[in-house]
């Protein structure tokens, strides 16, 4: 619970520091975060994205976190919501927190605007190595398609690295570089229009 307190308070400044940035509309844009915000994030979790949404429309966001296991789909487990209201801008964050290598869980949270969601994940892999990334194609247009925005793998390869360039934007690409990786955890959104929302 107090992680949650800390990141709902970090969202908070970052939103009041992002007002001053200029973004098209109906877009999500990386926040550019100072050190003090990047340190804060790196002493709450491992992993950190946030992304700015500006929507000229009402919107409902919806997140979620897919597990590859040696190249098949897992069920996916949780399902985040926000609703996300036009003419506002609305931080999406979501944090990966990893627990020791003989527990082989980790630890999600996504949040937007008031609305959080805090879920485990586990894996098999006789982790050697991490590799990450995330979708710098940015500002990405909202529409009704599903958005790659980010992804960690764990790999019993110790000179891994980073998956393919253009792994976020072709689905080819993405299918072959999955197979890399034991365990990988893909972080999808998608966004609906109109107001309709239940928490």
């Amino acid at each position: 619970m107090k992680k949650i307190v800390c990141l709902f308070f970090l969202m908070s400044v970052m939103s009041l520091s992002a007002c001053e940035n200029i973004q098209k509309n109906d877009s999500m844009t990386l926040t550019d975060l100072t050190g003090r915000e990047d340190f804060i994030l790196s002493a709450e979790s491992d992993y950190a994205f946030v992304y700015d949404i500006r929507a000229q429309n009402d919107y409902v966001l919806t997140a979620w976190v897919e597990k590859y296991v040696n190249g098949e789909k897992a069920e996916v487990s949780s399902i985040f919501q926000s609703p996300i209201s036009a003419g506002e801008k609305t931080l999406f964050l979501a944090t990966m927190e990893s627990a020791l290598a003989e527990k082989k869980e980790d630890t999600w949270t996504l949040a937007a605007g008031s609305v959080s969601l805090r879920f485990m994940e586990t894996y098999q892999t006789e982790t050697a190595a991490e590799i990450w990334g995330f979708n710098q194609h940015t500002p990405i247009s909202i529409n009704d398609e599903e958005i790659l925005l980010a992804y960690i793998g764990y790999t019993d390869d110790v000179s891994a690295q980073a998956l393919h360039s253009e792994f976020f934007s072709k689905a080819e690409i993405q299918r072959n570089e999955i197979n890399r990786c034991p365990t990988v955890y893909l972080l999808k959104c998608k966004f609906i229009e109109g107001s309709s929302f239940h928490n």
